[in-house]
């Protein structure tokens, strides 16, 4: 998109989400590699770590002595940090290949990419989420518009090296005038996501609930990633 995002029409849901699943299912490895890899890195930095006190802390489960708990509470917030920050490298990872429309040199390359953004994406990213969370902590409306006004806010610090408040502004003015009709195509890809995520919930059925959860961590969130940024483009 261009800075001053002069009005043009944008292309219908169906053709957006047509436009995403071709690109999904072209390159079905790359997305399914860039989901299952940081999983399991994250799944790894967690196995160790709990490796790391039950070596040093056999008696931990059946002991919980405050000296027990202050070994371990720095342990568990390390492996959380890990976790997250291989997590945030997947997701960048991912709109990088997006972008790239598959073409990308490799996954770990496509990980180590996002390193040199990640502190501008993490600190963007909690700026948008406070200024969502103050318009709803005022009023239910606000935080809705400000939702959506900062929906590309991931994409412009990807794509276009912008963040802090100037990533926000630039989202913003890519909405500008087109505020319904990216409503409109966001509940179409939303909606139904979400109508899934309820009925899974009340499924019981511990396996047909993971069956599901892997289905949309799989597939459907990434479809939903390259939809917006089809959309954003």
């Amino acid at each position: 998109m261009s800075d001053t995002a002069p009005y043009t029409k944008l292309p219908g849901p169906l053709a957006l989400f047509r436009q995403s699943w071709q690109l999904y299912i072209s390159h079905l490895g790359l997305f399914l590699k860039l989901v299952i890899v940081p999983t399991l890195l994250s799944l790894i930095a967690l196995a160790l770590v709990a490796a790391v006190v039950f070596a040093t802390n056999p008696q931990f489960l059946t002991d919980f002595q405050v000296p027990n708990l202050v070994l371990v509470i720095p342990a568990v917030i390390i492996a959380a940090v890990v976790s997250g920050i291989i997590s945030l490298l997947g997701r960048i990872a991912i709109i990088k290949a997006i972008e790239a429309q598959g073409n990308t040199p490799g996954i770990i390359a496509l990980l180590k990419s996002g390193w040199p953004i990640l502190g501008r994406f993490v600190l963007t990213q909690l700026l948008s989420s406070l200024v969502i969370l103050l318009g709803f902590i005022l009023l239910i409306i606000p935080g809705l518009i400000l939702s959506l006004r900062y929906l590309f806010v991931t994409f412009v610090v990807i794509s276009e090296h912008k963040s802090g408040w100037a990533a926000l502004k630039q989202s913003s003015a890519y909405v500008k005038g087109k505020f319904w009709p990216i409503v409109g195509r966001s509940l179409f890809i939303g909606l139904p996501t979400l109508l899934i995520s309820i009925a899974s919930a009340q499924i019981d059925s511990a396996i047909a609930t993971s069956l599901i959860q892997i289905i949309m961590t799989l597939v459907i969130s990434p479809i939903i990633l390259i939809y917006l940024y089809q959309l954003y483009q």
